[in-house]
């Protein structure tokens, strides 16, 4: 009886890593999704969230999961959160525009530098030496990624890969509070329904048309990288640790870069290859430190 059900245990956590592998690899998606539109980043994000967000509230309601929020000013946290979201997802499609996709994907991975230093200030926690360092670490990798001459055509992706990361930053600390009361998959509904509303006057003035590579695209960032990689990673936390959801996310960028090289023709250069081995390293370094660390409290008296 012990070893069913140690067995029926052991294939509910492989099917949960194989969900978070597999919202993971949507994710790496995203940043094909801008070189594949003629749309501009905010039209793409503008029909990403407009089919994102019914889609999540029908699978909590097919799911009966409870959706009302508990108080009046969590709906404040969640419009922030949508805020946040909706600038991020422009500022990142608008760096795999410009620039290249591993730019976009590994500037955007650099989103722990900034919590680092915020997340001690905003929760009145001891900031580290040693995240300090792997903090400057990153930043180094992510420099190198791009060559530093005058009228560069690669800066401004850069620049916005770079914003896309700190306003990345702000979100997971944001949802680090909200997580905390309700499910990953209602936080997504509300933070993208409010991005939604939040865009609703520019998708008016724009009012773009998605048809052939440009419907792909926005039905791709809408259903599979948002709905769907939501539902999954909500799925799959519910026996995989936050620790290692950290852990496996920082595949997104691999897996973008592959498929940005198989699917566009677009392997990564000798820069971008150094900049994200280092970036992603310290990534995966830190996050296993973190995991021996808090298992270590745990085996304290």
């Amino acid at each position: 009886m012990i070893k069913k059900q140690e067995g029926v245990a052991a294939r509910s956590d492989a099917k949960s890593l194989a969900q978070i592998h597999i919202a993971v690899f949507f994710l790496g998606l995203s940043a094909l999704a801008g070189k594949w539109s003629s749309q501009s980043a905010l039209a793409l994000t503008f029909g990403r969230v407009w089919i994102s967000a019914p889609a999540l509230f029908l699978y909590i309601k097919l799911r009966r999961q409870p959706i009302r929020l508990h108080a009046k000013r969590d709906y404040g946290v969640m419009a922030a959160l949508g805020l946040l979201w909706a600038l991020h997802w422009v500022a990142f499609l608008q760096s795999t525009q410009v620039a290249t996709v591993a730019i976009a994907t590994i500037t955007f991975a650099t989103y722990p530098v900034f919590v680092t230093f915020l997340e001690p200030w905003l929760f009145h926690e001891r900031m580290r030496l040693g995240a300090v360092l792997q903090a400057l670490f990153m930043l180094f990798g992510a420099a190198i990624i791009v060559p530093w001459q005058v009228g560069g055509g690669l800066l401004p992706g850069f620049a916005w890969g770079m914003l896309a990361s700190v306003l990345h930053a702000a979100i997971v600390l944001l949802n680090r509070r909200m997580v905390a009361d309700y499910s990953g998959e209602v936080v997504a509904f509300y933070s993208q329904a409010a991005a939604a509303l939040l865009l609703l006057p520019a998708g008016l003035i724009l009012r773009p048309v998605f048809v052939g590579r440009d419907l792909a695209a926005v039905l791709m960032l809408g259903l599979l990288c948002s709905a769907l990689a939501q539902a999954l990673v909500g799925r799959g936390l519910q026996r995989v640790k936050a620790q290692t959801l950290a852990l496996i996310g920082g595949l997104e960028s691999v897996y973008g870069i592959l498929l940005a090289a198989v699917l566009l023709g677009q392997p990564p250069t000798l820069r971008e290859t150094i900049g994200g081995a280092i970036v992603l390293g310290v990534s995966m370094y830190a996050t296993l430190q973190k995991q021996a660390a808090r298992a270590d409290m745990q085996k304290s008296p």
